[in-house]
């Protein structure tokens, strides 16, 4: 009788995964992006994570605790506004989702120094600035709060939530019209040219206005705030996609 080559019903080999915590900002907001009303999707640690299996680097997601993740990817949109607002695409059969990310910025230079790094290295990251609103109240309110104030004063930090929602329906239509491109040149296979497009203008003084009108209905009279159909419609469609990479 011949010997059993020893090759021969070997178990497959165990893989082991891992995730490696490459950063984590307190006190951190995610809105989704909508012209009508931005909807505050998580607030917590935000965190960068690397998955590694068998230590290769398999994925890098950014999460908020276990309300929201994303997976990061150089042929996604990561563009940084200002030290305090930070948005992102991501494209999918159905369309294109962008979300917006507000850190209390005040004292957290070194830490927000070390988060562009890494989207740079990890992300399709840019920096756009957004001019001609400065001097908007509400607009650079993430920037005067630092996290362990937001942490102590719960009035302060639903604030920040209403201000920040004001902040990125103000400026959705200038999200939507930039992250058009980026799926435009990413269907037609131009991908990791992100730096290459071009922001798509300031915000207007029209669009100020209107963000400070729905700031003021917001504070004034919360029970009345009304989402649109078709933002709800993107949440449902999107927020399964949002677990695909839990392990």
């Amino acid at each position: 009788m011949s010997k059993s080559n020893s090759t021969d019903h070997k178990p497959p080999a165990a893989v082991d995964s891992a995730e490696e915590l490459l950063i984590r900002i307190p006190s951190a907001i995610v809105h989704l992006i909508d012209k009508e009303q931005s909807i505050e999707l998580a607030y917590g640690h935000f965190e960068l994570i690397l998955l590694r299996q068998n230590d290769a680097a398999v994925a890098v997601l950014a999460r908020i605790g276990d309300q929201i993740q994303w997976p990061l990817t150089k042929d996604e949109a990561a563009v940084k506004l200002d030290d305090s607002h930070y948005f992102f695409t991501l494209n999918t059969k159905d369309g294109v989702l962008n979300y917006g990310l507000t850190i209390p910025s005040k004292g957290q230079e070194a830490l927000i120094e070390e988060f562009d790094a890494l989207l740079d290295k990890y992300g399709g990251f840019s920096e756009q600035r957004v001019a001609g609103a400065e001097s908007v109240g509400w607009w650079k309110a993430a920037k005067e709060a630092a996290p362990e104030e937001l942490e102590r004063d719960e009035g302060r930090r639903e604030k920040l939530g209403e201000s920040s929602a004001a902040y990125w329906t103000t400026l959705a239509p200038n999200v939507e019209e930039y992250s058009g491109r980026v799926a435009r040149m990413i269907a037609a296979g131009s991908g990791q040219v992100i730096r290459g497009i071009l922001w798509c203008g300031d915000v207007t003084a029209e669009r100020l206005k209107w963000g400070n009108d729905f700031l003021r209905r917001r504070l004034g009279k919360r029970e009345n705030a009304q989402v649109s159909p078709q933002c709800f419609q993107r949440i449902a469609r999107f927020l399964p996609f949002f677990f695909l990479f839990i392990y």
